[in-house]
């Protein structure tokens, strides 16, 4: 063996891609005395190493596919998952006389133990492809003396390796956008071509549970009014609490842009909230003009396509009338739970669209711990869980709306994991006393503009005085 494999060893690497004449190949392999497909062959490396391939073989060179199966339906769906990690497996060896193939060993285990990554593998037939190794094994007996046979198995990169950065917080408006479609589009299935007395009946009742959510929440807010318009007798009579009286409040709060920072604290959270109850009803008078019109759509129109876009409308200007976000998130949470569990296809409908405004309201909130990322999950996770169950379950549940809630939990799941992996944490600092802000945020960052921040999360009594222990960032 070891002779013919010097013969076919002398052949020049490049002989494959030099001689384009089938002619002329089969004159130099009669020469040889070798196979024509065997001067075909290229030299394999690893790294650089060239070594012989006696036997190789490709495994899951497939596509990963989950089957839905749903129970009490005859109906079930594909769902493609991508390419199958794709591995190549190599029967090598080295061949040489007597000490040099334990060199090129030596050699080999070295570039397998040391490089990490993927590397330059020349398959022989196969060619140049980007491999990592996964794992290898060397044998060597006295049958085949000056040979070192070894099986070595490699992870072949995919043709189109993804970035290696995503942004998933821009993928959450596109994944929103799309929820929204599959939405509307299970619901003309549900309702097909037009919509009866019967089902405008639930739809207004469905309709009337979503206002009504929305109408107490905007309503609740003027409940703090009174607490900040007695700020003063709280406060003993006193407007000024030291040194910390003047300026603007550090809070991050939308409603700042009505504030007159020069006056102090006490006033100004008069004002802020004064501008956040005048909101509130405003954000009411809209939400009625948006229920009188979504009413009348849904009792003179029969289109179902209009009366789809029409709720779709409706939810997106109630989320869009509200400035904070997360107050958005807190509004369509409570809404979805109060609209219950219901099939039917306008509880659906509006439940789904709730989810889908979901994701834009989180793509607009700044996360500024990893805690706020996990709590945003534990809180919003559920709901789509829940949808995910009642539209799986129900015989008459549309798959591509289903298929929609999916992808729309994976989008929120994926950037709230993406983002919250590179926030810092909220560690907890003991100190022996009791520390002003400022001092605190320069020990802890080196720099005291933060001090407000390290107030607002502690919450003291007083900005010079925090007590320990100390929530705060980690950097």
């Amino acid at each position: 063996m070891s002779g013919f494999l010097s013969d076919v060893a002398s052949v020049p690497a490049q002989v494959g891609q030099a001689i384009a004449s089938s002619d002329i190949l089969s004159t130099l392999a009669a020469q040889l005395g070798v196979p024509v497909w065997l001067l075909s062959l290229q030299q394999a490396k690893w790294r650089g190493i060239p070594f012989f391939v006696e036997q190789s073989t490709f495994s899951n060179v497939e596509r990963r596919t989950v089957t839905h199966e749903y129970p009490y339906r005859d109906a079930w769906s594909l769902e493609d998952l991508g390419m199958s990690v794709q591995r190549v497996t190599l029967a090598c060896f080295f061949n040489s006389q007597y000490a040099t193939c334990y060199s090129q060993r030596k050699t080999m285990t070295a570039a397998l133990l040391t490089q990490t990554g993927f590397g330059e593998l020349i398959h022989p037939s196969a060619g140049s492809r980007q491999a990592w190794l996964e794992r290898s094994s060397f044998n060597e007996s006295k049958e085949y003396g000056g040979v070192v046979r070894f099986e070595i198995t490699f992870i072949l990169q995919p043709p189109n390796p993804p970035a290696s950065s995503t942004d998933t917080q821009a993928a959450l408006g596109t994944q929103a956008q799309q929820g929204i479609g599959s939405s509307i589009s299970g619901f003309l299935n549900s309702v097909g071509t037009t919509i009866s007395g019967a089902l405008s009946s639930i739809g207004i009742s469905s309709i009337s549970s979503l206002f009504s959510t929305v109408n107490t929440v905007l309503s609740d807010a003027a409940i703090v009014q009174g607490v900040f318009n007695n700020i003063d007798t709280y406060l003993g009579g006193q407007q000024t609490v030291g040194i910390y009286e003047n300026g603007q409040l550090a809070v991050a709060n939308p409603y700042f842009n009505s504030v007159d920072t020069t006056q102090p604290y006490s006033v100004q959270a008069q004002q802020c909230v004064s501008f956040a109850i005048s909101n509130s009803v405003i954000q009411k008078a809209d939400t009625l003009v948006q229920f009188n019109d979504l009413t009348a759509i849904v009792l003179t129109d029969t289109s179902p396509n209009d009366v789809a876009n029409a709720i779709t409308t409706a939810i997106s200007n109630i989320t869009n009338s509200i400035i904070n976000p997360l107050d958005q998130t807190r509004l369509l949470a409570q809404a979805y739970t109060n609209l219950g569990n219901s099939s039917d296809p306008f509880t659906s409908l509006m439940r789904q669209v709730i989810l889908a405004n979901m994701l834009t309201s989180v793509q607009s909130t700044t996360l500024q711990s990893q805690q706020d990322a996990s709590n945003l999950q534990t809180s919003l996770v559920p709901l789509f869980d829940n949808e995910i169950s009642i539209v799986g379950s129900n015989e008459t549940g549309d798959l591509t709306a289903f298929m929609g809630v999916r992808a729309m939990k994976a989008a929120l799941v994926l950037d709230l994991q993406t983002r919250g992996i590179n926030l810092p944490e909220i560690v907890t600092i003991t100190r022996a006393t009791a520390l002003p802000s400022f001092v605190l945020a320069y020990q802890l960052y080196a720099d005291a503009t933060r001090a407000d921040e390290i107030t607002i999360r502690n919450n003291p009594v007083h900005p010079a005085f925090i007590p320990s222990p100390v929530q705060a960032l980690s950097y």
